[in-house]
């Protein structure tokens, strides 16, 4: 009982003594730092004592007359960071969009747009054959017969869309030529973003780079600012369905693929990538139903505008064709020859005497060689179609069906040489065959520029050559990537 006591007791003397400590702390004035300026006297912290005794509570002469730093009161009291006014901060001048905006790198790509844009004003002066002999008569229809009333007749031969495209100029009074180029170098932007948005796909960093080697292919600069044609723009939509199909977006891949066919059948390079993707089931079937529809849908809404103001669906002559849903068909009666220029394909070793044989036998190739392809692919039991594959095909089919068909033009092989920027970048390794793909197309472009004879390593028989190696070493790449030899075998 007694020990207890004596615990109780002790305990209770402790607390006593506590509490008074606490009660002489409270009386026990804070320190205030009295400043050399005429400023009211301000306190500096809140300092609070674990111990009654006074020679505890002291500070320094230099605490009195002046601040400590930062460091010496955060030593002196642990909580002074937390309850002094830290240091103000620096504020940055520029906002972090600024900063980035104005990087030199940005400099950099931008001095070098400004360098292009410069190039294709140069290029602006130039007035082509196609432009004095169809364009331009084609703008000056529309202008002497009340603008869009024009579009009844029947005085162009391309799809309406385009057209309509040129009568918006007469609508700003736009000089013909500078128009022209305008639109496509416009479009020539936006194929180069979408070039760099395939690109980023597989690496962001070069993206950029993708971006400006586009803008200066020479079937680019050439094509638009010098020759004024239009390849351009149905090419942006075929790269724009490349682009959806790899970002797993179908149906915005069947609309552009669509637009890209109503704009120009060469864009028809592109389709057998469908149906092999259908064939492998990376595509769902209904595609198959789909893209026709949407295909139709696309084709009738361009060309309704023009058939309202007059011009019929189906011309009533049997010789001309010229009706709006028969386009194509008398575009392909328009030229009588296996080759229009120095296009890099098979019949640069034929003459156009056996034009009536080898035109039906040419299509035919160019279809067997597709069905070839795909079978091969079915045959290996190929299900998985990675976008390695899916970049090679499409640079595959793009190739060969130019180079098989007659009747081709050396503007035909357009979505091809895109194909071969996109593939240079996709695989660096294969960079060369980029390369390769813009040198064969440079000499081609500079061969209808410059009068003259071309040297014989610029032949289009060489290049014809070129091209077929082109189309053997992608076909070796995509047997080696998908093992299809093993399979097939």
């Amino acid at each position: 009982m007694s020990t207890d006591f004596k615990i109780i007791s002790s305990n209770n003397q402790s607390n006593n003594q506590v509490m008074a400590n606490e009660q002489h702390s409270e009386n026990i004035p804070k320190p205030k730092i009295i400043s050399s300026n005429s400023e009211p006297k301000k306190e500096w912290f809140d300092y609070n004592f674990d111990s009654t005794s006074s020679s505890e509570i002291r500070l320094d002469n230099e605490l009195k007359q002046t601040p400590s730093s930062p460091k010496e009161l955060s030593l002196l009291n642990p909580q002074f960071e937390t309850q002094a006014n830290p240091q103000p901060k620096i504020k940055k001048i520029m906002p972090r969009w600024f900063n980035q905006l104005f990087c030199f790198e940005n400099f950099i790509f931008a001095a070098i747009i400004v360098c292009l844009l410069v190039i294709r004003w140069i290029f602006l002066p130039v007035e082509s054959g196609d432009y004095n002999n169809f364009l331009k008569p084609w703008i000056k229809f529309i202008r002497e017969n009340d603008g869009f009333k024009a579009f009844g007749q029947k005085f162009y031969d391309y799809t309406p869309p385009y057209v309509y495209l040129l009568w918006v100029g007469t609508v700003l009074q736009i000089p013909d030529l500078l128009w022209i180029k305008s639109i496509s170098i416009f479009f020539e932007f936006i194929l180069a973003f979408f070039v760099a948005k395939i690109v980023a796909i597989k690496s962001p960093k070069l993206q950029s780079f993708a971006f400006l080697a586009t803008l200066s292919l020479p079937n680019v600069l050439f094509n638009g600012s010098w020759w004024g044609q239009c390849d351009v723009i149905y090419t942006t939509f075929v790269i724009g369905c490349l682009y959806y199909i790899l970002a797993r977006k179908y149906l915005s891949a069947m609309i552009f693929l669509a637009i890209a066919l109503t704009l120009k059948l060469q864009s028809i390079f592109f389709a057998p990538l469908i149906l092999l993707l259908v064939i492998t089931r990376n595509l769902p079937k209904i595609t198959l139903i789909l893209q026709p529809v949407i295909i139709g849908i696309v084709y009738l809404l361009a060309i309704w505008p023009a058939n309202i103001m007059g011009r019929a669906l189906f011309d009533s002559s049997a010789t001309t064709k010229d009706g709006l849903l028969t386009i194509y068909f008398s575009q392909s009666n328009v030229y009588k020859g296996l080759t229009m220029g120095p296009i890099p394909n098979i019949y640069q070793w034929f003459d156009n005497d056996k034009y009536q044989w080898f035109y039906p036998a040419g299509i035919v190739v160019a279809i067997t060689a597709v069905l070839f392809v795909l079978y091969w692919v079915v045959k290996a039991k190929l299900t998985y179609i990675s976008n390695d594959l899916i970049i090679k095909f499409a640079f595959l089919f793009t190739l060969i069906v130019p180079y098989l068909l007659p009747k081709m033009h050396e503007r035909y092989f357009f979505i091809a040489e895109i194909m071969a920027v996109i593939f240079a970048f996709w695989f660096p390794k294969k960079f060369w065959v980029g390369v390769w793909m813009t040198l064969i197309s440079f000499s081609i472009y500079i061969s209808q520029v410059i009068s003259g004879p071309i040297p014989d390593l610029l032949h289009r028989q060489f290049n014809a050559i070129w091209v077929l190696i082109i189309i053997v070493i992608v076909i070796h790449d995509i047997v080696t990537t998908a093992n299809l030899k093993d399979k097939f075998n």
